[in-house]
C-alpha cells in the first residue's frame, strides 16, 4: 500500500504543467476561469457525494500486493487527476505560481505530502483496523471526509461567482 501511494508523485507532474499552461493561458479570461471554478465546484461536489456513499471496504488479505507498475497505470488510466489538475489543482497551482516560486514550491510539497501520507495513513489503517472498516466509525468518517470536500465545492463555486462579476 505504501508504494502504490507513491504513484502521484511519478504521474502528476505532466499533469501538473498541461494544467497549468491551460489555465494559464487562460488568466486574461475572466468568464473561462469562472466556467473553470464552476466545473472544479461541480466535480468537487460529486467526490463529496462519492465519498458519503462509498460501499465499506473489503480487504483480502489473500490477494498479492498491488505494484507500482501497476498503480501507475491505473492512476495515468484514472479520470480523476485529469478532472482535478485541470479544474482545482490547476487554478491553485496558477494562483500560486503568481504568488512566487516559494509559493509554488510550498503548495505543491504540501500537495503530494499531503496526498502521499493520506494514501500512507489509508493503507495502513485499512490493514491494522480491517475489521472495524465496515461499522459505524466508518460511516461517520466518510461522512466528516465527504463534508469536508463540500466546503471546498462551496469556496470553488464562490470563486466562480466573484470571477463572473469581474
Amino acid at each position: 500500500g505504501c508504494t502504490v501511494a507513491l504513484a502521484p508523485v511519478i504521474t502528476d507532474g505532466p499533469l501538473i504543467l498541461l494544467a497549468a499552461f491551460a489555465v494559464g493561458g487562460l488568466a486574461s479570461y475572466t468568464w473561462a476561469l469562472s466556467g473553470i471554478s464552476f466545473v472544479g465546484a461541480l466535480f468537487l461536489l460529486w467526490l463529496a457525494y462519492e465519498t458519503v456513499t462509498a460501499p465499506p471496504i473489503t480487504v483480502d488479505e489473500e490477494t498479492a500486493p498491488q505494484s507500482l507498475k501497476k498503480s501507475l497505470l491505473t492512476n495515468v488510466l484514472n479520470p480523476h487527476p485529469y478532472l482535478f489538475w485541470l479544474t482545482v489543482g490547476g487554478p491553485l497551482v496558477v494562483e500560486a505560481y503568481g504568488a512566487g516560486w516559494v509559493t509554488l514550491t510550498s503548495f505543491l510539497a504540501s500537495f503530494f505530502v499531503s496526498i502521499v501520507g493520506a494514501k500512507m495513513g489509508v493503507a495502513w489503517i485499512t490493514y491494522r483496523f480491517r475489521e472495524h472498516l465496515g461499522g459505524t466509525a466508518y460511516r461517520w468518517t466518510m461522512g466528516i471526509l465527504g463534508l469536508a470536500i463540500l466546503v471546498f465545492a462551496v469556496v470553488f463555486f464562490q470563486k466562480g461567482v466573484t470571477l463572473l462579476a469581474a
